[in-house]
């Protein structure tokens, strides 16, 4: 688990795209999807971010 670490710095605020998307009333996937084709940057790589960690979360997943 060590090198999971990475994560828990890489995430600054922590729920700020679910309650976007509760404040949009769409999924979380689907806001995700939304902000990683931003023209702002900073929107753009937590979307991104947030994908990648459902990516690792399926894998995980389907380690079990």
């Amino acid at each position: 688990m060590a090198s999971d670490k990475w994560m828990q710095r890489a995430v600054k605020h922590p729920g700020v795209e679910k309650a976007k998307a509760r404040r949009n009333g769409v999924s979380t996937h689907q806001q995700l999807e939304r902000d990683s084709h931003s023209s702002n940057a900073k929107v753009r790589a937590r979307g991104n971010l947030g994908l990648r960690f459902e990516k690792l979360a399926k894998k995980r997943r389907g380690r079990r």
